[in-house]
């Protein structure tokens, strides 16, 4: 069965263009996924925020958001830390019927008053093995799994069936990294870099790594709802070709033995 991916926007006025002309990969496109503006909510990856092409009002975020609508795909926002529902009603109003939050009173909240919207769970939880088997999390449609999962394939399998859950695959952070917070929310450079130093000194190879190649997918497959690809500060190629990479599982790859995704 096909599967699909949520893939970033990066706020480069060439990604429309681009994208549009790459129809062919549309069905292979669970959502577009972009920040909230920046007052409305925190959300991962600030540094998006300095990039020159970054909408430079809110009514300019808007504008930029009902472009991406033209295209057709469902759009998912990203509301991380400190939204409220107040905000949520604005996309709502906005046509986003996808959201990706990080509080259950939100999500619940959400929920309540519009059922018929779709609420993941952000990676940023950093939910454990533990936390997903004891936990009520039916509030949310789908969960994003900290990149802990994408070597602990036994652990994958027998987490609960109730649930439909979202990995990472091309990420080359650390696979149980402690610096993530700072990765994803980092206010300066220099912060950012210190904790890339510090996932990095935990990395000898590609198994140290969360990255899982095109042809080695098959392996989550049967327990993954769909991919979600990063990251956001790459350019609108680079997100394209990884896309196309991911969708037709062939980059000429390794196919990995299956305890491969399984470390101690």
């Amino acid at each position: 069965m096909k599967k699909q991916y949520e893939l970033p926007y990066n706020f480069s006025y060439d990604f429309i263009p681009k994208l549009s002309r790459k129809r062919e990969l549309f069905s292979y496109i669970r959502c577009i996924y972009l920040p909230a503006w920046k007052e409305d909510a925190v959300s991962t990856r600030q540094g998006i925020e300095n990039r020159e092409e970054y909408p430079k009002t809110y009514e300019e975020y808007v504008l930029r958001l009902k472009c991406l609508q033209q295209l057709g795909l469902p759009l998912c926002v990203l509301m991380q830390r400190d939204a409220t529902l107040d905000a949520l009603e604005k996309y709502y109003n906005l046509g986003i019927r996808i959201f990706t939050i990080s509080e259950d009173a939100l999500a619940i909240a959400a929920k309540s008053r519009h059922p018929e919207i779709s609420v993941t769970l952000s990676i940023t939880s950093v939910l454990t093995k533990e936390d997903i088997q004891s936990r009520d999390l039916s509030m949310y449609d789908h969960i994003v799994l900290f990149y802990w999962f994408s070597r602990h394939l036994d652990a994958l399998r027998n987490l609960p069936k109730k649930y439909r859950y979202i990995l990472i695959p091309n990420t080359d952070c650390y696979w149980n990294c402690k610096w993530h917070d700072a990765h994803w929310f980092a206010t300066s450079r220099e912060e950012e870099r210190a904790a890339t130093s510090l996932c990095r000194k935990c990395v000898h190879d590609m198994q140290d790594t969360s990255f899982i190649e095109p042809e080695n997918l098959s392996y989550f497959d049967p327990y993954i709802d769909s991919y979600k690809l990063v990251d956001r500060l790459n350019t609108t190629d680079q997100i394209l070709t990884d896309l196309e990479r991911y969708a037709s599982r062939n980059t000429g790859a390794q196919k990995r033995e299956e305890a491969y995704f399984n470390v101690d």
